[in-house]
């Protein structure tokens, strides 16, 4: 009886853990009259904070998409999904050299607000990031699966 106990006190703790980072935030007004002009047609959308910004999350026309605003409502950065085959092929050469065999997964193009494009591709919970050209530039260990380490 302890043991099933435990394992439902586990699963409550583990869902109010994933309810909290999920959390709807207050959007200023110049952030959300910037959004709601650039994607009218998008009604469902989740807010959060990222890097000291404001993102929308959404499924845009190809996919899912985020978007990154100031806090004074000026676009900094556009996120979209892309397919693997739509990376430049330097990108997937180098896995192929430094991870053969490992899986890629939720590619991305992601574009500034001065137009500066690169790319970032999922690998064993690290962001690993590109330049235009597909010349790796660095990576990132996802702050999710930092914090189920500790």
């Amino acid at each position: 009886m302890k043991t099933i106990f435990s394992i439902l006190l586990l699963i409550c703790i583990a869902g109010l853990g994933c309810k909290e980072s999920q959390k709807q935030i207050d959007v200023p007004a110049p952030v959300l009259a910037k959004y709601k002009s650039q994607y009218p047609d998008v009604k469902k959308v989740t807010w959060e904070m990222e890097d000291g910004r404001y993102e929308a999350a959404f499924e845009g026309q190809s996919g899912e998409m985020a978007v990154q605003y100031s806090t004074d409502g000026m676009l900094v950065l556009t996120e979209t999904e892309i397919e693997i085959s739509a990376l430049p092929k330097t990108v997937t050469d180098y896995f192929n050299q430094n991870k053969p065999g490992k899986k890629l997964s939720d590619p991305e193009k992601i574009v500034t607000a001065d137009g500066a494009i690169t790319f970032e591709v999922e690998v064993d919970n690290t962001d690993y990031l590109f330049d235009s050209a597909g010349n790796y530039t660095g990576m990132e260990k996802e702050e999710s699966e930092e914090k189920e380490e500790d």
